[in-house]
């Protein structure tokens, strides 16, 4: 569509629910990712060291 009036537009701005549930949608992948990295590397390690509960 094409509007035509007088005077400067309004800025152009993302709502914070936009930037929040961006933030979500990003942020929530990335922590979930982070903390099954730093389990595996941590079960990893304690296979490597020896410490392996014995049941």
């Amino acid at each position: 569509t094409f509007l035509v009036g007088y005077g400067a537009p309004p800025d152009e701005q993302f709502s914070y629910l936009v930037i929040l549930i961006i933030s979500i949608g990003v942020g929530l992948p990335v922590l979930i990712m982070s903390v099954a990295a730093f389990y595996t590397c941590a079960r990893s390690l304690r296979r490597q060291s020896g410490l392996e509960r014995i049941n």
